[in-house]
C-alpha cells in the first residue's frame, strides 16, 4: 500500500508530498524476519516488517497507523544497520509516545509485532516524518564563541547527564533537579515532544545532529507541567516530567545519576568570582564548518554574572538559539549549583552587551517547586545553603531531617556520608535521591 508523506522545507516552509514504496508496512504485509532472540516464553512473533526513510537519513521515527496491542502483548522497532539500537514498546508506552517511535538510527528500522498469552497484537506503520524545527537566526554571542563541546558522559565538569535536549518543533535545553524533576523555559512548552540525554556530538560533515540510544530517550507527561502562563523576560519558567523510559523503566534521575543543586541566594557569586557557567544546546550557525560537532549537541560557556535584580539575572555568556531554558550556574567544587533559568538573548542586539535569565527567587516558580515536592523534604550536605529541608536549602545532615521533618515526610538524602546519632521519627520514610547514602 503507497501512503504519502510530508516532510518540511525549513527554507520556504512548504510542505513537499514525498512517496516510497517501503515507507510503510502493516502485519497484513510481513516480510522476512532477523531473530532477535526474544524468549519464547516472553511472547510469539506475530509478523514483521521494515519500514525504509524516503530520505535515507542516519535517523528516523515510525509512527504507528495501527496498533492493538492486548495484554502484556508489545512490539520491537530495531535499526537494521544497528541492532543494539532498539525501543520496546507495550500499549501503555506506546500511548505515552502518542503511537510514536524514539529516534532509530537509518535509513531502516524492522517492526516485530509479539503476542503474549494469546492476547491481540497487530501493527500497522510508516516513517513518520516531523516538522522540520524551526531555528531562530538572531545570535547572542557576547564576542568570541568561547562554548566547549561537552558530549562525553562520564564528564562531570559539564554535567553532561543532568542535562537534556528537546528534539520537537524547535530546539531547547532542560536539567534535572533533586526531586527528580526537570527546569527549562516557560516559552519552551510549544517545543515538548522528545527529551533526550547523553546526546553525542553532530555530524562533522554535515551538521546532521546526532541521537543517544533510546534508552535515553523520554516522552513528556503532560499530566506533569507546572509553568508560567504568560512568559517575559523574569518570569519565564516551567518544571515537568516525564514517563519512565519503556526501554529500561527507569526514570531520568535513576538513569542519569546526576541532578543540579538549586539555590535563590545567587548574590554570593559576586563576592566569590563573578563567574558563571552554562549548558546548554544551542545552535553553531552561521560559523566556520569547524564548529559543525558541536551545532545542536551539548556546550558549556563561562562568563561574568553581572546583575540579578529582582527575578531577572543578566548575564555574559555565550547562547544561542536552543539554549532556552538551561541552567545558569556557579560550580562549588564538583557541585553544580544553579541559580537561574537562561531564557533570553540580547548580547549581540543591545548596547548593554548581556543575556538574560529567570532568577530562582521567582516567586511562581517556588510555588511550583513546592507543589510538586510536597510531602518531601532533601538533605544535602554538599548544598552551599542549609535551611528548612526544600530543595532551595536541605537540611545539611540526615539527623537534622530526623528530628526536624513532619511526621509522614519522605525525606530524600543526596549521595554522601552522614553522621548521626539516634534516628528518630514517626513515619519518616529515609530514601537516597540516587546513588549511595551511607550513615555513619
Amino acid at each position: 500500500m503507497m501512503r504519502t508523506l510530508f516532510t518540511t522545507c525549513l527554507a520556504v516552509l512548504t510542505l513537499v508530498p514525498v512517496a516510497w514504496a517501503q515507507s510503510n508496512g502493516s502485519c497484513d504485509t510481513p516480510n522476512e524476519c532477523v531473530d532477535l532472540g526474544i524468549d519464547p516464553s516472553e511472547g510469539t512473533l506475530v509478523c514483521c516488517f521494515t519500514l525504509v526513510d524516503p530520505l535515507q537519513l542516519d535517523w528516523l521515527r515510525v509512527r504507528f497507523t495501527q496498533l492493538d496491542l492486548g495484554g502484556d502483548s508489545f512490539v520491537i522497532l530495531r535499526s537494521v544497520t544497528d541492532p543494539e539500537n532498539y525501543q520496546r514498546l507495550d500499549a501503555v508506552s506506546a500511548a505515552q509516545w502518542q503511537n510514536r517511535s524514539a529516534f532509530l538510527r537509518g535509513p531502516e528500522v524492522q517492526v516485530q509485532v509479539y503476542a503474549v498469552a494469546g492476547a491481540a497484537a497487530f501493527a500497522e506503520a510508516e516513517v513518520y516524518l516531523p516538522q522540520a524545527e524551526l531555528t531562530s537566526l538572531k545570535r547572542d554571542l557576547c564576542g568570541q564563541d568561547d562554548r566547549q563541546l561537552c558530549a562525553d558522559p562520564d564528564d562531570d565538569t559539564c554535567a553532561q547527564r543532568a542535562v537534556a535536549r528537546f528534539v520537537g518543533l524547535g530546539p531547547c535545553t532542560a536539567w534535572l533537579i533533586g526531586s527528580g524533576d526537570l527546569v527549562s523555559a516557560g516559552h519552551c512548552f510549544d517545543n515538548l515532544e522528545i527529551l533526550e540525554f547523553q546526546v553525542p556530538a553532530t555530524n562533522a560533515n554535515t551538521a546532521h545532529i546526532n541521537h543517544p540510544h533510546p534508552d535515553h530517550q523520554y516522552a513528556f507527561d503532560p499530566a506533569g507541567i507546572e509553568r508560567v502562563p504568560k512568559w517575559e523576560i523574569g518570569d519565564d519558567w516551567m518544571i515537568f516530567r516525564v514517563y519512565p523510559n519503556p526501554n529500561t523503566g527507569l526514570m531520568p534521575l535513576e538513569a542519569q545519576q546526576a541532578f543540579f543543586r538549586v539555590s535563590d541566594q545567587g548574590d554570593h557569586l559576586k563576592d566569590m568570582s563573578n563567574e558563571l557557567f552554562n549548558s546548554g544546546f544551542g545552535t553553531t550557525q552561521g560559523q566556520p564548518s569547524g564548529h559543525r560537532q558541536r551545532h545542536k549537541a551539548m556546550q558549556t560557556g563561562e562568563g561574568e554574572l553581572l546583575e540579578i535584580a529582582g527575578t531577572t539575572v543578566t548575564h555574559r555568556i555565550d547562547t544561542e538559539s536552543g539554549s532556552s531554558g538551561s541552567p545558569l550556574y556557579e560550580r562549588i567544587g564538583e557541585t553544580q549549583v544553579s541559580i537561574a533559568i537562561h531564557t533570553n538573548g540580547g548580547c549581540d542586539s543591545n548596547i548593554f552587551l548581556r543575556n538574560h535569565g529567570t532568577s530562582l527567587r521567582n516567586l511562581g516558580w517556588q510555588a511550583a517547586l513546592a507543589r510538586t515536592t510536597s510531602g518531601e523534604r532533601y538533605v544535602d550536605g554538599a548544598h552551599p545553603v542549609p535551611g528548612n529541608g526544600s530543595l532551595l536549602g536541605p537540611y545539611a545532615d540526615v539527623q537534622d531531617g530526623v528530628d526536624l521533618a513532619p511526621d509522614g515526610t519522605r525525606l530524600l538524602i543526596a549521595p554522601g556520608t552522614y553522621q548521626t546519632d539516634v534516628l528518630r521519627g514517626e513515619g519518616i520514610v529515609l530514601e537516597p535521591i540516587h546513588g549511595t547514602v551511607i550513615l555513619d
